[in-house]
């Protein structure tokens, strides 16, 4: 029975295969293209450089080695169920110059459009025996998503298989890799535990705390010196600089006791007309030396003379306040020739003492009224 379907390197592909050989380069195929083989089936010519009609050509999804035949190349392409609309009768293997190097037929099959009413993914694949075939450069594509279910079970076992015949999960050690624990702990110290990044960061903000209190230490050596608000520290002992109160644990600060010591009376002192003026803080009354030298003290509302006395301590003029008066006995009695008065201020209610009369506001007046 003479063979129907069947796939054969093109001469192009024998030659660069033998001088791949020869030369100990690999050949680089790349590509699989599809065609309708016109509307019938064709039969693959080894001196063909196209498919008879192509209809799509795009990226080998595989290309490896047939695990049960080594001289066997094993060609995978899956078509998506979006791409169709036509046969599949022939099938072509191009290498990254875009050189036919190998062709071959296949069972007639349709490949639909879903916007037919039907879709599939295809699966093709072409199997190619070759004397050399570590002369062919094996590859997957990672840029297609698509592999047949085949392909992946496959992956599957072989990683299963080499996982089982590798040591089956041991603990890791300070020597050799393997499984650990997770610990949220920062202050163990275990050499088999891995730390979680919860554990790092606890630790982080404690160095990092740390740092700061150093950084913001105080050196031994400038004995304070270095305290950024000196003022506010000494407060907080409780050693508050002040420049008055009757603490005995408290500091008066230089510029307190220099300010105490330069301060001025609260009197108000100036000259007038060869009269000195002092006045007391509420500027009520003042005291008042003239050019003479008489010592007056008077009133500032109406600038009335209260009091006055010579040079020699003598009162010549001025009102004696009623309390101090009130209570006089008979040795101040015995001195009220003293008292001067004026002629001219004698009202008409007056007092008389020894022929001569007082008014009774002045301050013979006043001493007279409380004499018994």
């Amino acid at each position: 029975m003479t063979t129907k379907y069947f796939a054969l390197l093109t001469q192009l592909g024998a030659d660069k295969l033998a001088n791949a050989a020869a030369l100990g380069t690999k050949l680089d195929i790349t590509h699989m293209a599809v065609g309708d083989g016109g509307g019938t089936l064709p039969t693959p010519d080894t001196n063909q450089t196209k498919l008879v009609n192509e209809c799509r050509r795009a990226a080998i999804n595989v290309l490896s080695v047939d695990p049960k035949n080594t001289h066997q190349i094993i060609a995978e392409q899956v078509i998506p169920e979006s791409e169709g609309g036509w046969w599949i009768r022939e099938i072509g293997l191009f290498d990254k110059d875009g050189i036919l190097i190998a062709v071959g037929n296949c069972a007639e099959t349709y490949k639909p459009q879903l916007q037919e009413g039907s879709g599939r993914t295809q699966t093709l694949r072409m199997v190619l025996i070759v004397s050399h075939t570590e002369a062919v450069t094996l590859k997957i594509d990672p840029s297609v998503v698509l592999a047949t279910r085949e392909y992946a079970d496959a992956l599957v076992k072989q990683a299963i298989s080499e996982h089982e015949k590798s040591r089956r999960h041991p603990d890791a050690t300070l020597r050799e890799k393997g499984f650990v624990m997770l610990s949220n702990a920062v202050d163990s110290y275990s050499e088999t535990q891995a730390a979680t990044p919860r554990a790092v960061k606890t630790a982080h903000d404690l160095a990092a705390k740390a740092n700061q209190s150093a950084n913001n230490a105080l050196e031994k050596s400038k004995n304070g010196a270095d305290i950024p608000n000196k003022n506010e520290f000494v407060k907080n002992l409780g050693l508050i600089a002040q420049g008055t109160g009757n603490s005995t644990i408290t500091v008066m600060s230089q510029k307190a006791v220099t300010d105490l010591a330069n301060k001025k009376a609260d009197a108000e002192i100036f000259d007038s007309s060869g009269a000195t003026r002092i006045f007391n803080s509420p500027k009520t009354h003042y005291i008042r030396v003239s050019h003479g030298g008489y010592l007056e003290f008077r009133r500032v509302e109406d600038d009335f003379k209260i009091v006055q006395f010579t040079p020699d301590g003598i009162m010549t003029d001025g009102e004696i306040p009623i309390n101090f008066v009130s209570g006089f006995n008979e040795i101040f009695v015995g001195s009220l020739g003293h008292f001067p008065f004026r002629a001219t201020q004698l009202p008409k209610k007056w007092y008389a003492l020894n022929g001569d009369r007082f008014s009774i506001t002045s301050a013979q007046g006043k001493a007279l009224k409380y004499l018994p």
